[in-house]
């Protein structure tokens, strides 16, 4: 069984970053664990800056992530909320990762989770870009199968693995150019 990632809202908000993170779970490369509120903050994230997206659009894409893991959704963790030693908005986040017994938290928000306080607790903290990092060194076929997949689905415009990594060096870039050496692709714009 693969280890879980419990997946910070900042991380599941940027299209090609979730859809990345997602792929790759959906290889097995690692089980991924959210919460409704974390789910509730990437929709009203979403809702703000995505004018186009619509509410409708936003259930159909959760009871996607739903339907395809089934046991990421956890719960049990409201009464640990007020006792995690961060600051008071991300409280929710460390204990659901804690009741979620995750091997990692994946957030673009390092700096809100220190590790004098989340290490003690039994949860490592890496950005996304640090966790694909991590992903590609232990299983980097299957991450590339995975990438693959995702881009083999985009039609409008379609798109390519190198694609993909374009769309990633902005959230995840030392994992753009790790996947881009390893598997010889060569930089966007040349």
């Amino acid at each position: 069984m693969a280890f879980s990632a419990f997946l910070d809202a900042d991380v599941l908000f940027p299209v090609g970053l979730r859809d990345s993170l997602l792929w790759i779970a959906h290889f097995g490369v690692y089980s991924p664990r959210w919460s409704a509120d974390v789910l509730d903050e990437m929709r009203r994230n979403i809702l703000e800056t995505h004018k186009h997206v619509t509410k409708e659009d936003l259930e159909e894409m959760v009871r996607d992530m739903h339907t395809a893991f089934p046991e990421a959704e956890v719960t049990g963790y409201q009464g640990l909320i007020g006792a995690m030693p961060i600051n008071e908005h991300d409280r929710h986040v460390l204990a659901a990762a804690v009741v979620a017994k995750v091997g990692v938290l994946v957030t673009n928000n390092v700096k809100d989770f220190p590790s004098e306080a989340c290490e003690p607790l039994g949860v490592e903290v890496q950005s996304a870009d640090e966790f694909l990092l991590h992903g590609l060194s232990l299983e980097g076929f299957v991450v590339h199968e995975a990438l693959s997949r995702q881009a083999s689905i985009k039609r409008k415009p379609a798109m390519s693995v190198a694609d993909v990594l374009t769309h990633l060096e902005k959230t995840a870039p030392n994992f753009a150019k790790e996947a881009r050496s390893a598997w010889e692709i060569p930089p966007s714009g040349t």
